[in-house]
C-alpha cells in the first residue's frame, strides 16, 4: 500500500515507491495489550544477588553429633536471606550422589576430603537407585570470586542479599556450586528441627477432660465437626476381619522411650542411625526450634499408632494395624537419607518424618540428593509423610521481579518430591490451626497436600508421666500416615500410589481456602474395601485433543450397597466440565489436564476416578480482507481495516476470536482491537511503504 498526498495539498506529488502491508495479529487467550506504563511491576523486588559473611549470625546449636566412628562433632553454619529466613547446615560436609567410583574419588581428591559414610541405595533393590556419599571437605582452595556468577548460572533468577555465618560456610557454597556446574550431583547437609509444640496438658486421659474411650474423641470419631471417622474405620475393618497387624510404619526421629510410654507395640523394631547412640532411651539431640522436645519420637509414634484398648495413654489411627519401626536419626539431610534407606531395608511400607528445614530459594539445587531419594522411595511403592511446620507461613511464598517469580524457601522434606506434606487442623474445626505464637504452615500452590488434626492425645514419656494433649504438625503428619495404614490394611493388594489416591480423593473439603483437603478415614477405608467403583470409559487416559474439540465424557459406577449415582465432572484445577454419565463438552482448557469424575450416590457417598489427557492449544488463522496488499491511498482518505479469524477454541462465538483478542499493528505499533476498524491515511504521512 502507498499513501499519496491529497489533491488540495499545496505540495502535492504522487509517491510511487514502496508497498505496505497491514498486519492483523491474534492475541492468544484473549489477553489485552496494555501500554507499557500499565505493565510496570508492582512487587517490591529483592536486591541484586550478593553473598557475604556475617559472624554475628548465631544459632542455638553450634555442633551436632558425629555420624561416623571418628566421633568428630560437626560444626553448624547459618545462612540468612534478605527476608530474614534463617537456615542451618553442616559447615564442612557435602553430599554426593553417584555410582561412578572415579567421579567420587576425584571429588574427594580435589577437596582433600574424607568419606564419612556411603549410603548403599543400590542394595535396597529400588529401580533407578544411586548411592549417596557424605564427604567431609576442606574448602580452603575454593574460588570465592566465582560464587555469585556460579549461583546465577544455576539459577538465573536468583536475587537477594544473603549472609552466611563464617568464611568456611562461604567457601562451602562456592565449592558446591562449582561442582554442581561441572556436572556432579551435589547437595549440602541442611539441618532441620522437629515440628512439635507442647502447648497444654491434661491429667490422665481416663480422668481428665478426654474420655478414655477413643470413640468419643472429636478428632477420631465420626459425626463430629471434623467427621474423620477413625473409630468407624476400625469398626469396618473389624467387621471383615482385617483389624490386624499388616502394615509396617517407620518413624524417623529421636527420643524413643517405648517402655515408659507403654503405648507402642512391644514388638517394635529399633534402629540407630548414629554410631555410639542407642535407638531406645536416648533424648532428642537437636530439638524443635526454641521448644523442648526431648522425647519427640515417642509422641510422634503415639500420634501414628498408639495402641488401642489398653486403658493407658492414647490411641493412634494405625494402632490396631501397624508394626512399628523406630529409627533414631538426626534431622540433617545426610542422616535423613540414611534413615530412609534403613527404613526401607527393614520393610517399611510407610515412612514418617516430623521435622523440616528451610533452604533459601537460590540454593534449592542443594536439596537434590535428598529429593532424589524420596522420589525413588515413592516410585518404588513406599508412602512418605512429612510435617508442614508450625510457623503460620506459606511454604509456597514467592518473591517476584520483572515478571519472574520464585519461591523464597524450599521446605524439605515437606516439599520434597514423592512426599505427602501434612498441615494441621485446629481442634474441633475444619480450618487450619492458627495460634498467637504460630500455627500450621500452608501452601498457596498446593505444596501442603492434606491436613490432619494439629492437637492429639499422647501418652507417657520420661519427662511427662501423664497422658496429655500435644500440638504441632509433627503430630498431624503421623496421624495422616496412620490413616494411610488403615487404607492399606483394608486392601493389602493396593499399591502405595493407589493408597495415596484413595486418601486424597475421599478426603473432606474445608471452608478454609488454605486447607485443600483433610483426612477422611472412614470414607477412605470404605473405598478401599471395594464397596464402590467408578470407571471412566471416555476419554481414555493419555488421549490427545485439539482445543475446542467436542470431547466425549462417559463413566459408570458399580456398588454392592448403593444406587442412584449422579456423575459430576471437573478438572483437577477446578474447571467445571459438566454433569451426567455421558455427554460431550468443549469446556476443557489447553494443557495437560487431569479429569476427575465424582459419582454421588443416594446416600451422599462419593467415589471418584480420574484420567489425564492433553489438550493442545488451537492456533487461530487470520486473513485480511481490507486493505488489499499494494493499494495506494491519498493522504486525505480513510483506510478501512477488516480481518477474518477462525478459531476452534471459540465455538461459542461461531468459531471466531472475540474482537478483544484481535489486534491491529500499524508499522509494528499497536493501533486498536477489533476485527474491523479504520485509520486515516494521514496517520502514516506521505511516503511508504508501510506495514
Amino acid at each position: 500500500m502507498k499513501i499519496k498526498s491529497s489533491l488540495y495539498n499545496k505540495t502535492s506529488r504522487i509517491i510511487t515507491a514502496g508497498i505496505i502491508s497491514i498486519t492483523l495479529s491474534a492475541c492468544g487467550g484473549g489477553g489485552s495489550e496494555a501500554p507499557a506504563t500499565q505493565q510496570a511491576e508492582t512487587e517490591q523486588p529483592l536486591s541484586e544477588l550478593s553473598v557475604s559473611v556475617n559472624p554475628a549470625i548465631v544459632t542455638e546449636v553450634e555442633t551436632i553429633p558425629a555420624i561416623d566412628t571418628s566421633g568428630i562433632e560437626r560444626r553448624v553454619a547459618v545462612i540468612r536471606d534478605e527476608l530474614g529466613n534463617i537456615s542451618k547446615f553442616v559447615e564442612n560436609e557435602l553430599i554426593i550422589m553417584t555410582n561412578d567410583t572415579a567421579a567420587l574419588e576425584g571429588f574427594i581428591a580435589r577437596w582433600n576430603g574424607d568419606l564419612i559414610k556411603t549410603i548403599d541405595i543400590q542394595s535396597l533393590g529400588l529401580t533407578g537407585g544411586k548411592d549417596v556419599h557424605i564427604v567431609r571437605v576442606n574448602t580452603d582452595s575454593a574460588d570465592e570470586t566465582r560464587l555469585r556468577d556460579d549461583l546465577l548460572t544455576l539459577d538465573r533468577d536468583a536475587r537477594g542479599a544473603t549472609e552466611v555465618s563464617s568464611d568456611a560456610a562461604y567457601k562451602l557454597l562456592a565449592a558446591g556450586a562449582r561442582e554442581s556446574i561441572n556436572g556432579l550431583q551435589v547437595g549440602m547437609n541442611w539441618i532441620g528441627s522437629g515440628d512439635g509444640v507442647s502447648t497444654r496438658s491434661t491429667s490422665d486421659v481416663g480422668s481428665g477432660s478426654y474420655s478414655n474411650d477413643a470413640f468419643e474423641w472429636n478428632y477420631m470419631d465420626a459425626g463430629s465437626t471434623q467427621d474423620i471417622g477413625v473409630t468407624e474405620a476400625w469398626y469396618l475393618l473389624d467387621q471383615v476381619g482385617l483389624l490386624n497387624k499388616s502394615v509396617d510404619i517407620a518413624i524417623l526421629d529421636m527420643g524413643f522411650a517405648p517402655a515408659i510410654n507403654g503405648d507402642i507395640d512391644p514388638s517394635y523394631v529399633a534402629i540407630s542411625n548414629m554410631p555410639f547412640i542407642d535407638a531406645i532411651g536416648t533424648e532428642n539431640a537437636i530439638g524443635c526450634g526454641s521448644n523442648p522436645c526431648a522425647w519427640h519420637g515417642t509422641n510422634v509414634a503415639n500420634a501414628a499408632m498408639g495402641l488401642l484398648d489398653n486403658s493407658i495413654g492414647a490411641a493412634g489411627p494405625a494402632g490396631p494395624v501397624a508394626n512399628p519401626i523406630l529409627v533414631y536419626t538426626l534431622y540433617d539431610y545426610a542422616t535423613g537419607i540414611s534413615a530412609i534407606a534403613q527404613a526401607i531395608s527393614s520393610g517399611a511400607d510407610i515412612i514418617n518424618m516430623s521435622y523440616s528445614a528451610s533452604i533459601p530459594g537460590i540454593l534449592s539445587w542443594t536439596a537434590e540428593p535428598f529429593q532424589f531419594v524420596t522420589q525413588l522411595a515413592h516410585d518404588n511403592g513406599r508412602l512418605l509423610f512429612a510435617s508442614a511446620g508450625n510457623s503460620n507461613a506459606n511454604v509456597d511464598g514467592e518473591s517476584c521481579f520483572l515478571g519472574a517469580c520464585w519461591e523464597n524457601t524450599l521446605v524439605i522434606p515437606c516439599e520434597s518430591r514423592g512426599v505427602i506434606c501434612v498441615g494441621g487442623l485446629a481442634a474441633n474445626s475444619k480450618s487450619r490451626a492458627i495460634g498467637s505464637t504460630g500455627g500450621s504452615n500452608f501452601g498457596s500452590k498446593g505444596s501442603v497436600d492434606i491436613f490432619a488434626p494439629y492437637s492429639v492425645v499422647v501418652g507417657n514419656d520420661p519427662d511427662n508421666i501423664t497422658s496429655r494433649i500435644i500440638s504441632g504438625t509433627s503430630f498431624s503428619s503421623p496421624y495422616a500416615a496412620g490413616v494411610a495404614a488403615l487404607i492399606w490394611a483394608a486392601n493389602p493388594s493396593l499399591t502405595g500410589q493407589q493408597v495415596e489416591d484413595i486418601m486424597m480423593r475421599t478426603a473432606h473439603s474445608s471452608p478454609d481456602a488454605t486447607v485443600p483437603r483433610y483426612v477422611n478415614a472412614q470414607g477412605a477405608v470404605r473405598t478401599a474395601l471395594g464397596e464402590t467403583e467408578v470407571n471412566i470409559t471416555s476419554p481414555v487416559d493419555g488421549s490427545v485433543y485439539v482445543e475446542g474439540t467436542a470431547i466425549e465424557f462417559a463413566a459408570n459406577a458399580s456398588s454392592t450397597a448403593r444406587s442412584g449415582a449422579i456423575f459430576s465432572w471437573e478438572t483437577e484445577r477446578g474447571v467445571y466440565i459438566g454433569t451426567g454419565s455421558r455427554f460431550f463438552s468443549r469446556n476443557v482448557p489447553p494443557g495437560t489436564q487431569t479429569i476427575i469424575v465424582t459419582a454421588i450416590f443416594d446416600d451422599e457417598f462419593r467415589e471418584t476416578s480420574r484420567v489425564t489427557i492433553n489438550v493442545e492449544g488451537a492456533v487461530p488463522t487470520m486473513t485480511i480482507d481490507q486493505p488489499v496488499d499494494g493499494t495506494h491511498y491519498y493522504l486525505s482518505e480513510i483506510i478501512q481495516l477488516s480481518g477474518v479469524s477462525v478459531s476452534n477454541a471459540r465455538p461459542e462465538n461461531g468459531f471466531m476470536l472475540y474482537d478483544t483478542e484481535v489486534a491491529w499493528r500499524l508499522n509494528d505499533i499497536f493501533y486498536e482491537y477489533n476485527h474491523s476498524t479504520s485509520v486515516p491515511a494521514s496517520y502514516f504521512g506521505v511516503g511508504g511503504p508501510y506495514t
